[in-house]
């Protein structure tokens, strides 16, 4: 195995392992019963009944006939271990930001799912970039990001949780319904959009990175002024950086 697999394979089976530890931490019943945790992180039981051997003998989670818990303990370990992955996840998946910028020169953001909110992991943009107010590190709600919106369409435990802003013209229920559908949209287009939802004129386009399981590793997303041409050629690069950086996981996903 080269060392590009190599990296790749690691990250994968860490993302499965860290989406079980978020989905038990997370859950809202306590302790969490085995067969739940398929549904909240979509991974098959027998790869979940794996892990979990693996995250019991380690000291990570505690198990008893009621279900499973986090160890108090394992708190500051899980912290650690999540710094680790995406720090490697960052370092893998940069490359083609870089590809990306210079198709596009249009500022590029990598990100992940937190429960609820969008962590960024890495930003690019040129000398005349659009302002756009977020930085390495940084959250925003998912529902308010074209970022946060691909990748929960792909994560339905996260978007279960998600809760949009009502307003004057779009109660909670209506607001909730409306959510829904563009998630659904997204699902069948592959492409998420927001055009103006943190700043006036910012559009963000973005497409999540899939393994082979079509569990998001991450998403991309392109920022650009709502007047700006060459949308369509935009998209097309997006698509096709993105889908390159998913065959890179895919074909370790399924293994590890």
């Amino acid at each position: 195995m080269t060392t590009e697999a190599a990296i790749a394979a690691t990250l994968s089976s860490a993302g499965k392992t860290l989406a079980l530890l978020r989905a038990i931490s997370e859950s809202p019943r306590t302790p969490v019963r085995p067969g739940d945790l398929s549904t909240y992180t979509q991974l098959p039981r027998s790869t979940v009944f794996r892990l979990l051997a693996v995250l019991e003998q380690e000291g990570w989670i505690l198990r008893d006939r009621a279900g499973i818990e986090l160890n108090p303990v394992a708190a500051t370990r899980w912290a650690q271990a999540r710094s680790w992955h995406y720090r490697q996840l960052r370092e893998a998946l940069t490359p083609y930001l870089v590809d990306l910028y210079a198709q596009t020169r249009l500022t590029i953001h990598l990100g992940v799912l937190e429960g609820p909110q969008v962590l960024y992991l890495n930003k690019l943009h040129g000398h005349s970039h659009i302002q756009v107010p977020t930085w390495i590190g940084a959250t925003l709600p998912a529902e308010r990001c074209a970022l946060g919106k691909a990748l929960l369409a792909h994560t339905p435990s996260s978007a279960k949780s998600v809760r949009p802003v009502p307003s004057a013209k779009a109660p909670m229920d209506l607001a909730e319904m409306a959510l829904e559908a563009e998630l659904r949209a997204i699902r069948r287009t592959g492409l998420a959009h927001d055009h103006g939802s943190i700043e006036p004129d910012l559009m963000c386009v973005a497409v999540p990175i899939l393994a082979g399981n079509s569990v998001p590793v991450a998403g991309i997303s392109l920022s650009m002024r709502r007047s700006q041409p060459g949308l369509q050629q935009s998209v097309v690069a997006l698509r096709r950086v993105a889908g390159e950086a998913s065959a890179r996981f895919s074909v370790h996903s399924d293994a590890s």
